[in-house]
Order: structure tokens, then C-alpha cells, then sequence
């Protein structure tokens, strides 16, 4: 009698493979918080934990089974590294977007909040 099922294929996943789906994940996953409505600085760490999740499944559905330890180390260091570095470019570019951080990074003065005599008195 012949099954039916076919047996599930184990390739190993290579480094590029899970960083670069950490990576893609990450960035579409920030991209999507970023037009949330929500005030809140934990959204980035929301899309760290999902672009994880993401890259985790890919690894776990190729190889079927857990990494090893030392393996596991190596790519949460290079994706937190990756992490760090799409975060602060994404940062860096919504604030060369707005024009006040523009013009204050310039050295354009703009108006003072306070008048000058309440700023000489303190």
C-alpha cells in the first residue's frame, strides 16, 4: 500500500536567506507601524518581534528542526546588528523630512518661545 503523503523535504537555510527574510519582514513590518495611529515608542520593538517571528518560520519550515545554539547566537547578533542600523536610517529619514528639524540643523534661528527678558532673568 503507497502513501499518499510525501515526506517532507529538510534543505538547510542559509545565513542570507534568514537575514535577508529578518530584513524585507523588518522593513515592511516598520513601514506599516510607522502609518499606525498610535503615540507609542514600543511600535518598533513590535516589528523587531514580528520580522523575528517571521524569519524564525522560514528557518524552523526549511530545516525541521531546532538550529544549533551557536548558529541560533550568530544570526540574532547579525539581525539585531541589521536592526539597529534600518531603525536609525529610517529615524534619520523622517527627520530630514520635517522641515522645523531642517531648519534648526541648518541654523536658521526661528522665533524664541520665551521673551528675551524672561530668558536673561534666569
Amino acid at each position: 500500500m503507497m502513501s499518499s503523503t510525501q515526506p517532507s523535504i529538510i534543505r538547510p537555510a542559509s545565513n542570507l536567506l534568514i537575514v535577508g527574510t529578518f530584513i524585507a519582514a523588518f522593513t515592511g513590518m516598520a513601514i506599516i507601524v510607522s502609518f499606525l495611529p498610535f503615540e507609542n515608542s514600543a511600535m518598533g520593538l513590535f516589528a523587531v518581534i514580528g520580522a523575528a517571528g517571521v524569519a524564525a518560520q522560514v528557518w524552523f519550515s526549511r530545516e525541521k528542526t531546532v538550529p544549533a545554539s551557536g548558529r541560533v547566537w550568530q544570526i540574532s547578533v547579525i539581525c539585531g546588528i541589521l536592526s539597529g542600523i534600518l531603525s536609525s536610517a529610517f529615524a534619520l529619514l523622517v527627520l530630514s523630512l520635517d522641515d522645523e528639524i531642517r531648519r534648526e540643523i541648518s541654523g536658521v534661528s526661528t522665533p524664541p518661545l520665551l521673551p528675551s527678558s524672561w530668558r536673561s532673568s534666569r
